[in-house]
């Protein structure tokens, strides 16, 4: 059965706002297909980009915070392709460089505004947050257990990706808030 938060049923504008330029190309390609999929869907939803919130006494920066009937979801782009290494706490990209791993970095704005959400407002404790990692190349090849690919998004299938994320409810890579 449809219900007024189901993908594909009714349909109002995405409200996109943008906090700051966008660092990469991929980013902001990112911006309007999500903006696109959204605008098709059910409830008010919300696309704020390129924001810095200060959480846990520093300030981070988030690349897409998505607010809509299905949650909260936390979003980083990512415009790297190709093989990548996981190794601990490190992924070895494809041309040789290696970066601290952006789901370990996710987790902690998860954290981060989960505990502000807390404190601010009680009642927010049963939100649904979700981080996610999206990427604009669709040329991914992990080399790692599977765990990592619940946060990893392509967008260039993005129908069927973008419902994957905003409508499918996944641990651990979904969390929701506990008291």
């Amino acid at each position: 059965a449809l219900t007024d938060s189901a993908p594909g049923f009714g349909g109002m504008p995405c409200h996109l706002k943008s906090y700051d330029n966008y660092v990469t190309k991929g980013e902001e390609i990112a911006a309007n297909k999500v903006k696109k999929f959204l605008d098709k869907q059910s409830g008010y939803w919300y696309l704020l980009t390129n924001i810095h919130l200060h959480l846990n006494h520093k300030y981070r920066e988030i690349d897409q915070l998505v607010i809509g009937p299905s949650g909260v979801f936390i979003i980083d782009i990512k415009s790297f392709g190709g093989r990548i290494t996981i190794n601990g706490p490190h992924w070895k990209l494809a041309d040789g460089s290696v970066r601290d791993d952006p789901v370990a970095t996710m987790e902690g704005l998860w954290k981060d505004l989960a505990n502000k959400f807390k404190r601010y407002e009680p009642r927010l404790h049963k939100v649904y947050i979700r981080t996610a990692l999206l990427f604009t190349r669709s040329d991914i090849i992990f080399t790692s257990n599977g765990l990592v690919k619940q946060y990893c998004f392509l967008l260039e299938d993005s129908s069927t990706e973008l419902s994957r994320l905003f409508f499918e409810k996944h641990e651990p890579a979904a969390h929701q808030i506990r008291k």
